[in-house]
């Protein structure tokens, strides 16, 4: 069974997207979107999102497993590049905190044996980590284009 990705629009967003798809602006992505989804849930709950980049081995971070703390509850997630045939995950993870403002601790089991520890990281953000750095801004690990 595939995978559906969900995508958050904004309203102008939803209507300039409706608008391009009901006067054939957008043919190729109406050729590959069933369905859009508009998120009208309980947004009172809490999110991170980790983006990781290795200094040693590949620099993606794939097989990296993470481990976020929050209170008692405890969610692992490792970084993954495919799941069948022709296809791509998203290489960050995605972390739902419920009603916690904050991940108590952040684990990442780095490809190369290191352990990392992040504490007290606030909710509702997207963060970039290095291994070895810590947090850092995502523009720093995403590999560079050349040209």
């Amino acid at each position: 069974m595939g995978r559906i990705k969900v995508i958050e629009l904004t309203k102008p967003q939803r209507e300039e997207l409706e608008d391009g798809y009901r006067n054939g602006k957008t043919h190729s992505f109406r050729q590959r979107c069933q369905m859009i989804s508009h998120n009208e849930g309980d947004k009172s709950n809490h999110w991170i999102t980790l983006e990781l980049g290795a200094k040693q081995g590949n620099p993606l971070a794939i097989g990296t497993g993470i481990k976020v703390m929050t209170g008692k509850v405890v969610q692992t997630e490792e970084i993954r590049s495919g799941g069948s045939y022709l296809s791509q995950n998203d290489l960050r993870v995605h972390f739902g905190l419920g009603k916690a403002a904050k991940a108590d601790e952040i684990e990442i089991r780095w490809n190369s044996g290191k352990v990392e520890t992040i504490k007290n990281v606030a909710a509702d953000k997207f963060y970039g980590v290095s291994e070895g750095e810590g947090i850092v801004s995502v523009e720093k690990i995403r590999p560079k284009i050349k040209k």
